[in-house]
């Protein structure tokens, strides 16, 4: 078989993409956050998570639509989504605690990271049966609804937490210049998110060619690979946030991006046609991120802030659990 050397070039170019995206991204959320009064913390929660799921959510409304057709998704499409959370809290994490220390409260933590364990144990609970049903996908749907009422609700008290809570002095988010008009703001907002989904999409669709090449099974594919390629947004967003000082914004991206992915880039995907569940994702993939999340949080949690050693600890971490996954 020849070398797709095609992919190469296509995964080459997502990656650029990506970082483009990311840039217009961070700088337009920040604006818009400081506009309409907002944290960077809740804005990573909200705004910028949502945005960079758009990967996650493109590939479960293609696998949905697939399934339909009679073309069986569901491995890679719900690999990815505990895939990305993995990621997320592991080497993403790990990354961005290496680059500088990350420091969030423990309240806030422990609020925020109560949602994301429910949500994986609602994830956990809905396929026991080794199946997603169109009516689980609703009650995804209902649950990500939930949560971000609550949010708006618990806007202050959150904010408040997060400032008071803190041992070490953050730099706030630092106000990028203001002289354009507020649509722009928006407009480019919309073609960072834009331009950072087909970046993702292009990382992917290359990941799969490649992984394909090299003869690698469907279902590592989409907890490694394509998790891997569709995190690649959060990790962008999250570095650039930590670059400007923003670590609230960095922290609040990767747990709201977490929690997007496994409720609301799940419920959409599984409202189209549902999927299956295969043994590896109910019983390795689902309880190994479950305990891996409940890792980070305890470190995020212990002295308020996440240190190199545990950084390095998370990557190592998912590194192993990448190896033992084409294992077994």
């Amino acid at each position: 078989m020849e070398v797709p050397y095609f992919s190469i070039i296509l995964l080459i170019g997502g990656l650029v993409g990506l970082g483009v995206g990311a840039e217009l991204t961070i700088n337009c959320s920040i604006k818009t956050a400081w506009r309409f009064g907002l944290s960077p913390f809740l804005i990573g929660l909200t705004l910028v998570s949502i945005g960079t799921s758009i990967p996650e959510m493109a590939i479960g409304i293609a696998g949905g639509i697939d399934r339909l057709k009679g073309i069986e998704t569901s491995g890679i499409v719900v690999g990815n989504y505990i895939g990305s959370v993995l990621n997320q809290m592991t080497i993403i994490l790990g990354i961005c605690g290496l680059l500088g220390t990350l420091a969030v409260s423990k309240k806030t933590t422990k609020k925020i990271g109560s949602a994301l364990i429910a949500s994986l144990l609602l994830f956990f609970i809905i396929i026991l049966d080794y199946k997603i049903t169109v009516l689980e996908g609703f009650v995804l749907i209902i649950a990500y609804i939930g949560f971000i009422s609550y949010l708006i609700f618990h806007k202050k008290k959150l904010e408040s937490s997060e400032i008071s809570g803190l041992k070490d002095k953050i730099r706030g988010f630092r106000v990028c210049k203001m002289e354009e008009p507020a649509h722009l703001d928006v407009v480019f907002l919309i073609v960072g998110i834009i331009v950072i989904g087909l970046g993702a999409d292009a990382v992917i669709m290359a990941g799969i060619e490649l992984a394909t090449f090299m003869n690698v099974e469907q279902s590592a594919i989409g907890l490694i690979f394509v998790g891997f390629g569709t995190g690649i947004p959060e990790l962008i967003v999250s570095v650039r946030a930590l670059s400007k000082g923003d670590v609230s914004l960095s922290v609040g991206n990767l747990l709201g991006s977490s929690i997007t992915d496994i409720l609301l880039s799940t419920g959409i995907g599984a409202v189209i046609a549902g999927f299956i569940i295969d043994e590896k994702t109910l019983w390795f993939n689902t309880p190994i991120t479950i305990t891996m999340t409940l890792l980070a949080l305890i470190f995020l949690m212990t002295g308020e802030k996440l240190d190199r050693k545990e950084s390095l600890l998370l990557i190592t971490a998912y590194i192993f659990i990448a190896v033992f996954a084409f294992m077994i």
